[in-house]
């Protein structure tokens, strides 16, 4: 329990920061939907751009149209480099700051210590999204919005969902490495969106959704399907559990420094 709540105390900072950076742009999106709905634009012929955000499959100007755009991508991206962040660094960093030796002399177990970490680590992406949806619920109730709650929750769901996968994919590399890797998280994070928007301005949409977990935010299905896409799920849940998997084996065997 100590070790838990010592990376969770050692990481609020950086908790505080994302969350409020983040959040600032959700709800300035948020607000400012009163002025945009009144817009006489076309947003689904807009080419390549429209394509990319499943634009022409329904209406932008609805609220959950822009606010499943807009809003959920700043908080997948922006939540997906948090994830990215401190998920490449939860384990290197005892490495490469020189305090492994102290943490292996506690009383605790090579396994127990990345599983602690591990747990502290999506408590940490739990509580970003947790402030994300505090947040939107806010301005919502500010501009007077009504609330769907289906397509509002399978937003939501698909924006954890995401950042817990990218954040368990960061953790295993992380037991890799000896060095800060935060570039490699933050470039990992990014690499897995641009496969997401290529996707979907391709003629392979099927295939490329599968090669992304970002795929599942997509707002088009969710407001035409309502319902997430289950393969994606699958797919994604068993890539991070076999990453993580291959990322404690690591742990646990390898050398302090």
């Amino acid at each position: 329990m100590t070790l838990f709540l010592q990376e969770l105390k050692s990481g609020r900072k950086v908790l505080l920061i994302w969350s409020l950076l983040v959040a600032f742009f959700v709800a300035v999106c948020i607000l400012v939907y009163p002025e945009m709905k009144n817009m006489k634009a076309d947003f689904s012929n807009m080419g390549a751009f429209s394509s990319a955000f499943g634009l022409n499959q329904f209406n932008f100007l609805t609220f959950f149209g822009f606010y499943g755009v807009e809003c959920g991508m700043m908080m997948t991206l922006g939540g997906s480099l948090y994830a990215a962040f401190i998920g490449i660094n939860i384990i290197s960093k005892e490495e490469y700051e020189k305090t492994a030796d102290f943490l292996l002399t506690q009383p605790y177990s090579r396994g127990k210590v990345a599983f602690i970490k591990f747990i502290a680590m999506q408590i940490q992406v739990i509580l970003f999204n947790l402030l994300m949806l505090i947040a939107a619920i806010i301005c919502m109730i500010i501009i007077k919005q009504d609330f769907l709650v289906r397509e509002f929750y399978l937003i939501h769901m698909a924006v954890v969902f995401i950042n817990m996968v990218i954040a368990s994919i960061s953790y295993s590399l992380s037991c890799f490495l000896r060095q800060n890797g935060t570039g490699i998280g933050l470039g990992l994070a990014v690499l897995l969106y641009f496969v997401y928007l290529v996707g979907n301005i391709s003629n392979h949409k099927e295939l490329f959704s599968k090669l992304s977990p970002f795929s599942l935010s997509d707002t088009a299905d969710i407001l035409t399907k309502h319902v997430l896409n289950g393969t994606v799920i699958i797919i994604w849940t068993v890539v991070s559990i076999v990453m993580v998997c291959i990322g404690l084996i690591k742990y646990v065997r390898k050398d302090i420094y």
